[in-house]
């Protein structure tokens, strides 16, 4: 029982001031992207369009199920099919918050990789939803896509131009705001599934021993990402959380191209997700989405073991033990004690 404690505390340490960082910034991202700007740059349909919803959606701190309101609001105010699919596959995979843990637990050419294939995952996605027969093209609402840019510029301008609301926007009200959601809002949001993670990766440092998979039939380059593709596909992890699961299972043996598969198809995807995507976008969509999507985690992780070693991950998670300072113990402390507003918010 202590093993699994002291591997548990461990993680928890070395994610802690990663994501306080990540909660700080993406506290901040919610003054400086509007709805109003989401609505403006994705309300065409065209390669550009892809590519900004694609980019918008990286630093975004959603996970796939808080992106699904998001993106049910940009299509039904006109945006197409291709910018919504970019922004809801390149928005889950990794935020704010999860590019600082990526950083400190799996190092930078992990985190930069990750952060390339979300990009180039919702422009791949994106461009061929868009290559499809334009018959469901229509917003879902009644507005067509000239009173929608209407809107959206008349609220900006407004908002722009209103003294008030710009003070509103940046001074004391704008940081309350910011730091309750990145220390309430998104603890609240992401608790549960933040300490599920940390608890099973515990369990997994604590019991699997170093390279367990690497004589196992997961240890075979393909089939383990071929598995975690399969996994990924079929279960709910955000984006934070599953950054010490894949530290975890890399030190267990598995390939670093197959934890990133996981950590492309993971939180870009669940069975609830899949579902209401396709009330959203249609089931054809829905489809060539998820086939585009497994291509592209394939092909980046082949790209990431071509480049990153499974040794070189693997010493993080086993070494790390004495190489924690107070700082990070006292993170963890307070990381804990924002995460469990979560359970809390359920009594």
């Amino acid at each position: 029982m202590f093993e699994i404690f002291e591997s548990t505390w461990v993680l928890t340490a070395l994610m802690a001031p990663s994501l306080l960082i990540g909660f700080a910034v993406a506290g901040v991202l919610t003054l400086l992207v509007t709805p109003q700007m989401v609505y403006n740059h994705l309300g065409r349909s065209n390669f550009a369009q892809i590519c900004k919803a694609s980019i918008l959606g990286v630093p975004l701190p959603l996970c796939s199920c808080s992106v699904l309101p998001v993106a049910a609001s940009l299509r039904q105010y006109g945006a197409g099919r291709g910018s919504t699919i970019a922004f809801l596959t390149s928005t889950p995979q990794i935020g704010v918050s999860s590019i600082f843990v990526t950083w400190s637990m799996l190092g930078p050419l992990f985190t930069l990789i990750r952060c390339v294939a979300a990009f180039v995952s919702g422009v791949v996605c994106g461009s061929c939803v868009q290559l499809l027969p334009a018959e469901a093209e229509k917003p879902e609402s009644g507005h067509d896509e000239r009173s929608v840019e209407k809107e959206t510029d008349c609220a900006c301008d407004e908002e722009n131009g209103n003294p008030e609301r710009s003070s509103e926007r940046f001074g004391r009200a704008a940081l309350n705001k910011a730091v309750r959601y990145g220390f309430v809002t998104l603890p609240s949001d992401m608790g549960r599934s933040i300490c599920m993670g940390l608890i099973i990766s515990g369990l997994l440092t604590a019991f699997l021993p170093q390279n367990y998979f690497a004589d196992k039939f997961i240890g075979n380059e393909f089939m383990s990402m071929l598995v975690m593709l399969a996994v990924g596909l079929s279960v709910y992890v955000c984006s934070s959380a599953s950054v010490p699961l894949v530290l975890s299972l890399v030190a267990g043996g598995i390939s670093p191209g197959a934890g990133l598969v996981f950590l492309i198809a993971g939180p870009a995807t669940n069975a609830a997700a899949v579902v209401t995507i396709a009330k959203i976008v249609g089931r054809k969509v829905t489809f060539v989405y998820l086939a585009t999507l497994s291509l592209v985690a394939l092909c980046s992780g082949y790209l990431l073991n071509r480049v990153v070693y499974q040794s070189d991950i693997a010493a993080g998670v086993h070494g790390s033990h004495d190489e924690l300072s107070w700082f990070s113990h006292f993170c963890a402390l307070i990381l804990l004690a924002l995460l469990t507003q979560a359970f809390r918010k359920s009594e």
